[in-house]
């Protein structure tokens, strides 16, 4: 957010890969930029248990990490267009909130 636009950031609440654990990581990056507190190396044991607990995978290990899934050339040009047309609505709907007058 800091290198493209000023520090302003936009949540459209996307699962990520993986649901169990990606919007948590996403929303505690947001309230520590927010808050401006540092978040620690890996994630907590706690965080990890609950995601096991609910059935999940094997949970990330740190904030950032993510594995993905395996590259698909048509699968991720069609996510580009979709993720392109839903940035353009978003941009529509909520331009009067996100620029500056």
């Amino acid at each position: 957010a800091d290198d493209v636009c000023e520090g302003r950031w936009v949540a459209l609440c996307g699962g990520g890969y993986e649901p169990c654990s990606v919007p948590p990581r996403a929303w505690a990056a947001l309230l520590a930029e927010q808050a401006e507190t540092a978040l620690p190396e890996s994630l907590p044991e706690s965080w990890r248990q609950i995601a096991r607990d609910a059935g999940c995978p094997e949970p990330a290990h740190a904030w950032l990490e993510d594995a993905g899934p395996e590259p698909d050339a048509e699968r991720d040009a069609r996510a580009a267009t979709e993720t392109e047309k839903a940035l353009a609505e978003t941009l529509a709907v909520h331009s009067r909130f996100l620029l500056k007058r």
